[in-house]
């Protein structure tokens, strides 16, 4: 099952407390039903994601986050994996055919048989997702995009892993709140949510190579020579910093408006939304008057 798979848009008939509550226990369910580590990792992200708009729920996102870590190790040896396969392919000419097999073959040995997820663990979260009280969405969607520009800002300031990273888990943040929004005008939020989603592989990318190259140095004896290494090292070097160059392009425009001009526009798709939903009857017997009246003269 992949990200999208799972529907997070409110409906127009719904307030936004029960909107929230619907999609973060069919996000449970599928986490629960599939227990499987990876779909179980990206199923929390996106409940802590949708708790951040919810006052009063930093004990859940807690329990989330404790959740999630159980179930990174598996992730990061894959990732790891994942990760070398791409620098080949980008290099593929410079890099050779088997230039660096031995590196790859340390990273499998590494790999441990996945963690299964703990149902109950999941199960027990359900109580205070049903108490979810969400009045005004407008602050924690507002609080969300201000924290990406911010994180934006501090990234390229300090150039260094640990505000990359910070970075990507704010970009994750706002996609997934822009996917709950995106109904409220699909043609401009819904290219917006794939953008979003784009930046996040790209930073998510970034943070995967940083695990690979620390993995690398605090572990050489496991991999190839340090002349090796070093070659190796050359190569992840060069593809952060293209993606560092990719993402900043991308977020600049992602985040170009300035948070109170953002907000003011979201309200906007929002109410136009949400009045046309509510006006819906009433504007097609106005409609049926006037077909009637003009078939009449």
């Amino acid at each position: 099952m992949s990200e999208e798979s799972v529907p997070l848009a409110l409906n127009a008939d719904e307030s936004p407390p029960a909107g929230l509550r619907r999609v973060a226990l069919a996000l449970l369910d599928v986490a629960i039903a599939e227990l499987d580590v990876h779909e179980a990792r990206k199923r929390t992200k996106e409940l802590r994601a949708i708790s951040r708009l919810v006052p009063r729920s930093k004990t859940l996102r807690a329990a989330l986050r404790d959740v999630a870590r159980r179930l990174s190790a598996s992730r990061d040896a894959d990732a790891m994996i994942e990760s070398f396969d791409k620098l080949r392919k980008r290099f593929a000419e410079p890099w050779g055919k088997r230039r660096f097999g031995k590196i790859r073959r340390g990273l499998v040995a590494r790999k441990t048989s996945a963690e299964v997820p703990d149902a109950e663990a999941l199960r027990a979260l359900r109580p205070a997702i049903e108490a979810w009280d969400a009045d005004d969405l407008f602050d924690g969607l507002s609080s969300g995009y201000r924290k990406a520009r911010r994180a934006m800002r501090a990234a390229f300031a300090a150039r260094t892993p640990e505000q990359f990273h910070e970075w990507r888990k704010r970009i994750k943040d706002h996609w997934y709140h822009t996917r709950l929004i995106e109904s409220a005008w699909p043609p401009v939020l819904e290219p917006q949510a794939k953008a979003l989603h784009d930046l996040s592989r790209l930073l998510g990318d970034h943070h995967d190579l940083v695990v690979l190259r620390t993995t690398l140095r605090e572990h050489p004896s496991e991999f190839a020579s340090t002349r090796l290494l070093r070659a190796f090292d050359a190569f992840v070097v060069l593809r952060l910093a293209e993606v560092e160059e990719e993402a900043g392009e991308l977020g600049l425009r992602l985040l170009a408006d300035k948070p109170d001009a953002w907000l003011r526009r979201i309200r906007t798709y929002w109410n136009v939304w949400r009045g046309s939903e509510r006006k819906g009857p009433k504007r097609a017997a106005a409609r049926a008057t006037v077909l009637a009246y003009r078939s009449s003269q």
